[in-house]
């Protein structure tokens, strides 16, 4: 996670795997607060949200969320706050997680305090729903809407869902988002020839994730989607 503003995209995993419903983003002062709903994260990742970033956890949401902290930690803020089911922590550092006191019952709160060098968060807000398509759809994230297209097709079959669009001006190449639960993972770039380029987001839930969970697993899921990905391309074709 190179750039402290990405530590949205785990966080906004985090978000649905929980079943948010909700997700806030904003300005409070200097500081920076995301909220969301769902389910409760566990006290132990409260507590100390590093144990699961080297270590297996039954829990897939405790990876995302020490990540999220990792990444948050690079905008220099004067601490982290971390709220959820009640349980509340501060962190300065990897090595500095302290008990806090919970401001609000409900949700789940991270809290940045005086961060250095992160965008606004009306900027923050555009580059999560051009990253998180899929997720930022279904909340009340919302980011600059595209141009419009001379060709697009939405679609959701129930595992797989996402918007392939044959974008308004030239490309030589095409690019798409590959998403896990609505979160970009991937993007796959390639070649149409004697055709139009096409552009847009795939998700696919059952796609396997690294370590970091900025990649995907290639594997024979990875494979299901090219064709399911094949058949949409031909019908976004033959319309444009």
């Amino acid at each position: 996670l190179p750039s402290p503003e990405l530590f949205l995209l785990p966080l906004a995993r985090v978000a649905a795997a929980s079943g948010a419903r909700t997700f806030r983003l904003e300005q409070d002062g200097r500081d920076l607060v995301v909220e969301f709903d769902g389910a409760p994260l566990p006290p132990e990742a409260v507590r100390d949200p590093f144990a699961a970033v080297t270590a297996e956890s039954p829990d897939s949401r405790l990876r995302a969320w020490g990540l999220a902290v990792l990444a948050a930690l690079r905008a220099r803020p004067r601490r982290i706050l971390l709220e959820s089911a009640g349980q509340a922590s501060a962190v300065r550092s990897p090595g500095e997680v302290a008990v806090a006191k919970p401001k609000s019952p409900h949700g789940t709160i991270f809290r940045l305090v005086g961060p250095r060098g992160l965008p606004s968060a009306a900027k923050l807000k555009v580059s999560l729903a051009a990253r998180a398509p899929g997720f930022a759809e279904q909340l009340t994230v919302r980011g600059r809407r595209p141009r419009p297209a001379p060709a697009e097709l939405s679609f959701d079959d129930g595992t797989v869902r996402g918007c392939l669009r044959v974008p308004s001006e030239h490309r030589v190449a095409s690019n798409l988002l590959v998403c896990v639960q609505g979160v970009g993972a991937a993007t796959v770039s390639f070649v149409l020839y004697g055709a139009a380029q096409v552009e847009g987001w795939v998700n696919d839930d059952r796609l396997g994730l690294n370590a970091s969970l900025n990649g995907v697993v290639r594997d024979e899921r990875q494979e299901a989607l090219g064709g399911v990905l094949s058949d949409k391309l031909q019908r976004l074709l033959r319309n444009a």
